[in-house]
């Protein structure tokens, strides 16, 4: 199935901006696998190429983009013969070089980092048996503790799987803007209330 062939974006944010016109839903799985990648390599350059949201570091580089059914990442050959083996233990489908993350199914979060950690975090020198460097780990600050704390929702939070807890520091801090930042944390605070919610798509603990 061919990519989301949405008006030429400029940047990330506009593509994304394309996508949520035909569905909401697909751009916030959209958000969640740039999220998730940008938490593994904070350093990456991003940028559209080839038509699709674009993640370089160096001569590395991955591709993220929408079709029809799936969110596309297009890491290339050497990592879908990596990766095949998690591939079939996820039930995804891929190419040659693109692995398909189908609508039917909530984004395999950790297997989306793997990924972006093999394919920009190590570089192409690695060899195809070496594990991928581990996600970068945020530190949580104080005001968003104290904000976790008064909301009564200490529990819930240490109840998330350490991925999610690491993602939603990480995502609420990269923001340079205050009013950002805070949006973020009372889109938590309210996913961590409701407690089937991650990023905006549904989740069940021990998932």
């Amino acid at each position: 199935m061919g990519r989301d062939r949405s008006p030429q974006a400029r940047t990330v944010e506009e593509y994304i901006g394309h996508i949520a016109q035909a569905s909401g839903e697909k751009a916030e799985r959209l958000k969640l696998a740039r999220a998730i990648i940008l938490s593994v390599a904070p350093q990456a350059e991003e940028l559209i190429a080839w038509g699709m949201p674009t993640y370089r570091v160096r001569k590395s580089q991955l591709h993220v983009g929408c079709a029809k059914s799936h969110v596309g990442l297009y890491p290339g050959a050497g990592a879908i013969e990596h990766f095949a083996g998690r591939m079939g233990e996820l039930g995804l489908t891929h190419t040659k070089g693109s692995i398909h993350l189908p609508d039917s199914l909530p984004i395999p979060a950790d297997f989306v980092a793997e990924v972006a950690a093999w394919c920009l975090t190590s570089g192409h020198a690695r060899e195809l048996r070496a594990a991928p460097k581990p996600r970068e780990r945020h530190e949580m600050p104080a005001w968003v503790r104290a904000a976790i704390d008064e909301a009564g929702l200490a529990e819930a939070y240490a109840a998330r799987p350490p991925y999610q807890r690491n993602d939603y520091v990480g995502w609420i801090m990269r923001p340079k803007r205050e009013e950002t930042r805070r949006a973020h944390l009372a889109q938590m605070l309210d996913e961590l209330r409701r407690g089937d919610v991650y990023m905006k798509m549904p989740w069940r603990a021990g998932r």
